[in-house]
């Protein structure tokens, strides 16, 4: 019987390693994504500001603040991440 619960435990190790490498490289994937959105955003926010002339300073640091807004959700799913990497070493260090 005893053979029973440590194959159970060492199998749950294994899945835990598979889950803590994935959780960290989706954060990682998630913050590049938000910066290469905030990049496309800037973008197509200066070529409507050239094609518009001049443009009030209020109107262009509210697209600014709209173009952050994927790089900010990215940080946030980073941060989530590295608290769950950091469960996850926690859970394999007592298993």
């Amino acid at each position: 019987m005893p053979n029973v619960f440590f194959y159970k435990f060492t199998n749950m190790k294994k899945i835990i390693t598979i889950l803590n490498s994935i959780v960290v490289y989706f954060g990682v994937l998630s913050l590049l994504i938000g910066i290469l959105l905030t990049f496309i955003g800037v973008s197509g926010a200066l070529d409507v500001i050239v094609a518009a002339g001049a443009i009030s300073p209020s109107l262009l640091l509210g697209g600014l603040m709209v173009s952050f807004t994927s790089t900010i959700y990215g940080f946030i799913i980073l941060i989530i991440s590295i608290a769950l990497k950091i469960i996850f070493l926690i859970t394999l260090e007592f298993i």
